[in-house]
């Protein structure tokens, strides 16, 4: 870009830049306030883009790097080992794989955690 097209370029941000602020500053909505002013909306999220582009250009490439790192999701299968026995002393019945566990209405709730918690490592 040669020198001209550059400082044109530069006040053209700096002209958006206050709009934007303007606009933020009346309470208005963008609809609202563009609607107001004889401004498209289509051009004011032209700018608005085109400043947030400038601003992130301007970051250290650490910082740039930090906002585009994207986390990693971790899926796993869950199988649903609980079904209601049709027993009237068993309380619940757990199958997991050619298992079987029926934990009774009185079983103690100690015992019952550890056993399901044994059956969740085995996963």
């Amino acid at each position: 870009m040669n020198q001209l097209t550059i400082a044109t370029h530069e006040a053209k941000l700096a002209l958006w830049a206050e709009r934007i602020q303007e606009c933020h500053e009346s309470g208005m909505s963008v609809k609202d306030w563009c609607r107001s002013q004889g401004i498209s909306d289509k051009t004011y999220y032209y700018w608005f883009r085109k400043l947030k582009q400038e601003e992130f250009d301007k970051l250290p490439e650490e910082q740039r790097e930090k906002l585009f790192r994207k986390s990693r999701t971790v899926f796993s299968e869950v199988k649903k080992p609980v079904c209601i026995s049709n027993s009237s002393d068993t309380a619940v019945s757990v199958f997991k794989n050619d298992l079987q566990i029926d934990i009774k209405n009185h079983a103690d709730p100690t015992t019952v955690k550890m056993v399901l918690d044994l059956l969740g490592q085995t996963c």
